[in-house]
């Protein structure tokens, strides 16, 4: 799911194990397949990845007003790894 400010997308670990997510400033690894490119609107100029009761697991600063992500996933249904790019995150 997509609006102008969130981007969800869900793993499904209880059928088959845990699901590894990584935030990223570029694609890791070319063998995985993009799913989502698109832009976030972000006002505070972070962005954060979070559980559905709103727990953040990792925050990061970006440049702009806006995220520039690409979610790309090691397969469409139930992904074993979940790649969250963030082409314009700021350097800490």
């Amino acid at each position: 799911m997509y609006t102008s400010t969130c981007l969800a997308f869900s793993v499904l670990i209880y059928v088959d194990g845990d699901a590894r997510i990584v935030l990223c400033d570029h694609a890791a690894d070319s063998s995985r397949k993009e799913y989502f490119s698109g832009e976030i609107e972000c006002s505070s100029k972070s962005l954060s990845l979070c559980d559905p009761n709103g727990f953040a697991f990792a925050s990061v600063p970006l440049q702009d007003a806006f995220a520039r992500v690409s979610l790309r996933m090691s397969e469409e249904r139930n992904p074993d790894i979940v790649e969250c790019v963030v082409e314009n995150m700021k350097s800490f």
